[in-house]
């Protein structure tokens, strides 16, 4: 996991009191806190050594070691990149074209370069094992979250891989209760409070299934539900005038996917320029 710093900023809003005070300190006094222990790391936030450690497994570090191993990292190997920006989520109506590019562009790098920080591998490579062994495979998604889905639907589906997907939702929910055990339901949310997604997955988990969740990081309701989160930045206010940033991300979770399936499928190849062909001829016809 790299991007400590990143990870902290990211996760303030879902922190608790005593858990926020330890953050905060941390991103203060990083270069001073690598040089501490838990006690020591504790007496300068003002609170106690469990805290300290709730704070570390809430980060996803398996421990204190863990998550100072990572800071040290960031502190020596890489620069502190930009902090998120919001100015497109919130832009002003009266804001030029030039300047709404601008701050769309330079959003969408911060956002992508803060995902990077973000992936954790074992859950990608966990979400792929999923993928490859489950009986079934069902999509939930709503709104521009469904645009999304239908993406991985399509990618799939050239990989030989079969997927259900829907874009009603009662339909969603129904598909979503005939889920069992060895299934696997991937669903998308920004926000992890979308109704039909966090019902979607509380039917499938209740029957067995596997349940991996594409959200934002923090804690949410969908995350709550699920058995593995690949978590995207808190990037975009959640009633925001576009879900350009949020749907942008989630496509690289799929694409990073995509590209990792295909790449362990030894007829890859084959089944790319197969389907490949068969699109192109009909589109020329």
């Amino acid at each position: 996991m790299d991007g400590c710093i990143t990870l902290i900023k990211q996760s303030l809003p879902s922190l608790s009191g005593a858990e926020t005070k330890i953050a905060k300190t941390v991103l203060q006094y990083p270069d001073k806190v690598i040089e501490d222990n838990v006690a020591q790391l504790a007496k300068r936030a003002k609170s106690s050594p469990a805290a300290v450690i709730r704070f570390c497994k809430h980060l996803g570090f398996s421990g204190y070691h863990d998550f100072i191993l990572n800071l040290v990292k960031e502190i020596y190997t890489k620069q502190n990149l930009t902090t998120e920006n919001e100015r497109f989520s919130n832009f002003d109506d009266k804001l030029s074209m030039n300047e709404i590019t601008d701050n769309l562009v330079d959003t969408v790098r911060s956002s992508l370069l803060t995902l990077k920080d973000l992936l954790v591998e074992k859950d990608l490579n966990a979400t792929i094992s999923m993928i490859k062994e489950s009986n079934r495979i069902v999509l939930i998604g709503a709104g521009a979250s469904a645009m999304v889905a239908d993406d991985l639907h399509m990618k799939l589906a050239r990989l030989g891989f079969s997927s259900e997907i829907s874009s009603d939702y009662d339909m969603q929910l129904v598909v979503a209760s005939t889920l069992k055990k060895n299934d696997l339901a991937i669903v998308f949310s920004y926000s992890g409070e979308t109704s039909v997604a966090i019902e979607s997955a509380k039917l499938a988990k209740n029957n067995g299934a596997n349940i991996v969740a594409i959200t934002r990081i923090g804690t949410n309701s969908l995350s709550k539900i699920a058995d593995i989160v690949i978590k995207i930045p808190n990037t975009e206010a959640l009633f925001r005038k576009s879900a350009t940033v949020s749907r942008i991300e989630q496509l690289l979770v799929v694409d990073i996917l995509f590209l990792t399936l295909a790449k362990d499928c030894e007829d890859a190849n084959e089944k790319l320029t197969n389907t490949w062909h068969a699109v192109s001829h009909f589109r020329n016809r």
